[in-house]
């Protein structure tokens, strides 16, 4: 797989083969797999992104940390989740907070964005 680094401002960006980012690579994967994105299965994603990760790593000393910082929250996400869930009292109204829950709300606002630029794409192409 090609890397291509594009540096802005004080801010590196890492362009991994067909990945624009993190979240890019991830909803990759969630796709391929055809799963649901509310439902992900934490463990089988997390192996496939750090895999795709490690075999980047060979052509390019360093990845960007963004990549990094996903493959950690996919790791803590995926402990939590192994972690026995407290008891539940009768009367306790509190509800089991699902780990994945901010990962999906982040996944889901990034289709939105892409889906946006693609029309903001389509009208520009039309125009011209």
């Amino acid at each position: 797989m090609a890397t291509e680094v594009i540096t802005e401002p004080q801010k590196p960006f890492v362009h991994l083969a067909d990945f624009d980012g993190p979240l890019d690579l991830l909803l990759h994967l969630i796709r391929k797999d055809e799963v649901e994105i509310y439902d992900i299965p934490i463990e089988k994603i997390t192996k496939q992104y750090v895999a795709i990760l490690e075999a980047n790593q060979k052509y390019q000393l360093e990845i960007a940390g963004e990549y990094f910082v996903m493959a950690s929250t996919l790791m803590r996400i995926k402990s939590q989740m192994l972690l026995p869930a407290p008891p539940v009292m009768v009367d306790d109204e509190a509800e089991f907070e699902d780990p994945r829950e901010e990962l999906v709300d982040q996944l889901l606002e990034y289709q939105r964005y892409q889906a946006a630029a693609k029309h903001l794409e389509a009208k520009a192409a039309a125009r011209q």
